[in-house]
């Protein structure tokens, strides 16, 4: 049952995605729980639509106790969308969710200095992550597949840590050289910005090489047929002449 979402959280889901354009949940870490939990305590949040009277709704408001809970509630919120997208396969289906879980396991895998970032680091990388996403999809309108491969819009928000984002404003941008002059900072920015298209570019490059390849794995079977159609026919002429030689000499004798 930890595969998917409680049944609040599907239906908010299914919401945000049935909108014209579709639309990526904007859903916090905190606010994912996945089916089969017990024991967890919600929070009533008041509500007001409109003119109609104010109202208290039930909010799950967990805290995220290690980097695999936040791993399971991540793998049941693709799953669950997964789910939900199954009238339109082409705009997120199973393929984007194994890409992207994978890749969610090794940025939660990740280690600053032989450490662990913090989970405030990885719970804001999310909500940050699905935000990027959600205006990706909204303004270009492109599949929700095709926006996470794009992976040099949001994976920078995962790997770039240091220890200084944990203190300050609680932003988590904190800067790998703080003390550094202002040059010095423009040109780690810029440096930063070019690997992150660097790799982007490196993950396009290597999703078309493996289209190619399948589609170069389903194209060999009728390329081998026609081949050996085409030698049997060869060998065929071939004997045909080497017989009519052999008819024409014995005519001639």
């Amino acid at each position: 049952m930890s595969y998917y979402l409680i049944d609040a959280n599907l239906n908010r889901m299914k919401t945000e995605i049935s909108k014209h354009p579709r639309r990526l949940p904007r859903l916090q870490i905190e606010a994912l729980r996945c089916a089969g939990t017990v024991g967890k305590s919600n929070l009533q949040e008041l509500t007001k639509a409109g003119d109609s009277s104010a109202r208290f709704k039930e909010v799950v408001a967990d805290d995220v106790q290690g980097h695999y809970e936040m791993y399971k509630r991540i793998r049941a919120f693709f799953n669950s969308l997964c789910w939900l997208c199954i009238s339109f396969p082409a705009w997120f289906g199973y393929q984007d969710v194994v890409f992207i879980c994978d890749k969610m396991l090794d940025l939660l895998n990740y280690t600053h200095n032989g450490r662990r970032p913090p989970m405030a680091h990885f719970t804001q990388a999310w909500f940050q992550t699905v935000c990027v996403l959600a205006d990706i999809v909204q303004q270009t309108r492109c599949n929700l597949g095709d926006a996470f491969r794009q992976t040099g819009n949001w994976l920078h928000l995962w790997t770039f840590y240091s220890s200084s984002s944990a203190t300050g404003d609680g932003t988590g941008k904190g800067s790998v050289l703080p003390d550094a002059p202002s040059d010095i900072q423009k040109a780690l920015n810029k440096q930063m910005l070019m690997n992150r298209q660097l790799q982007s570019q490196n993950d396009r490059t290597a999703n078309e090489l493996k289209k190619l390849r399948q589609q170069k794995g389903q194209g060999n079977n009728s390329y081998e047929d026609d081949n050996a159609g085409a030698l049997r026919g060869a060998l065929k002429r071939r004997r045909n002449n080497k017989g009519g030689g052999k008819g024409g000499d014995k005519g001639g004798r």
